[in-house]
């Protein structure tokens, strides 16, 4: 592939990567606001991304992809015996990985808990999530990612590539260099902010 080429694919995965953490954003606001009954901005960005969720589906992409178009680890495994517990096993270590390193890190460099789960009560049911690791992790949230990431992987990213490949090539390199100047300047200032409270 030539080097226009990668910079092409790796503007379009970029593109992907910023509408899942919208979303997933956009999720965590809706749902963390119903539960405290007021307005909650979820997120350690000033922008409106949870980075984690587009950095989940990214690293699922290149070392999974889907059941029937498998890459990196997944490509290995040939036979479908091996494939779908590798698959399964992945879907729920990528994310809760993920969620672990961020959640120390946030926790440790910043002195922030972007979650809890050991706090984590749903109003509907009135329950706290069991099996959760210093509420970093829990398993119930790692299998929602395994549902989130074969959906995505199967459907939802394709889908996305699809459309992201009808935008001119010029106009989404723009894009995509926008956003990231934008997204690093975010990082960075958000990050002066939490050290200077801290």
């Amino acid at each position: 592939m030539k080097k226009g080429e990668k910079i092409l694919s790796l503007s379009r995965l970029y593109l992907v990567f910023l509408l899942f953490s919208f979303v997933g954003w956009l999720w965590e606001t809706i749902h963390v606001s119903f539960l405290a009954g007021c307005l909650v901005d979820r997120g350690f960005l000033l922008g409106p991304i949870c980075p984690i969720y587009g950095f989940t589906i990214i690293i699922a992409y290149f070392t999974m992809g889907s059941i029937t178009n498998p890459r990196g680890l997944l490509s290995i495994a040939k036979n479908k015996w091996y494939k779908y517990p590798l698959y399964i096993i992945s879907a729920i270590a990528i994310p809760t990985l993920a969620e672990l390193i961020i959640g120390i890190g946030f926790d440790v460099i910043f002195g922030i808990r972007l979650w809890d789960y050991s706090h984590y009560s749903v109003n509907i049911f009135g329950y706290q999530l069991p099996l959760h690791y210093k509420g970093y992790i829990a398993l119930p949230i790692s299998l929602i990612w395994l549902g989130l990431i074969f959906v995505s992987m199967s459907v939802i990213v394709p889908c996305l590539l699809k459309l992201i490949a009808k935008i001119p090539p010029k106009i989404t390199k723009i894009i995509a260099l926008s956003f990231a100047v934008t997204m690093v300047i975010d990082i960075a200032i958000s990050s002066i902010l939490a050290l200077i409270v801290k």
